[in-house]
Formats: structure tokens, C-alpha cells, sequence
């Protein structure tokens, strides 16, 4: 992993490229109603709670996925559960 300046010296580097997919994401009820009007969009939940790639107190993030299955298992945690029982 970069240490910070690196990290921010190369995505200052990187050329911006456009997405045009669709993607999806998961929230929770209980987050998704906690402001009003609803914010679906918010992207202070992983830095509040410390979720996937972002400790507590780190970076804003919003995190999506290109499924709509990938994005219910992220949010639901069933995703390990289910690789788990995946037989190779």
C-alpha cells in the first residue's frame, strides 16, 4: 500500500476516465431513514462505523457494485457465508 503522499501524488497523476455502467448499492433501513429527507448516497457511514477498506475516522466512501446480488451480500455480510460453502 502507498503511504499517503504517494498515494495522493499518483491519483493526482491518473487520468480521469468516464463509468457509463449501472451500479448498485445496499443500505441499511435504519441508515438510510436516520436522515430526512433519505440520503441513499451518503458516504460517511464507512468512515463513522469503519466498514471494508475504511477504518473508523478514515476517508469517505461509497461503496457499489457492478451486481445487484454483490451489493445485498456486502451489506448483508452474507458474502463470506456464501463463499464458504462454494465447493472447487
Amino acid at each position: 500500500m502507498l503511504a499517503a503522499a504517494n498515494l495522493t501524488a499518483a491519483l493526482t497523476g491518473a487520468a480521469a476516465q468516464a463509468y457509463t455502467r449501472n451500479v448498485f448499492r445496499c443500505v441499511e433501513l435504519n441508515a438510510l431513514l436516520s436522515y430526512i429527507p433519505p440520503q441513499p448516497l451518503f458516504d460517511l457511514g464507512a468512515r463513522i462505523s469503519g466498514q471494508r477498506f475504511t477504518p473508523i475516522g478514515g476517508p469517505r466512501a461509497l461503496y457499489v457494485a457492478e451486481h445487484p446480488s454483490t451489493a445485498y451480500f456486502e451489506t448483508s455480510q452474507m458474502f463470506a457465508e456464501f463463499l464458504s460453502n462454494l465447493v472447487f
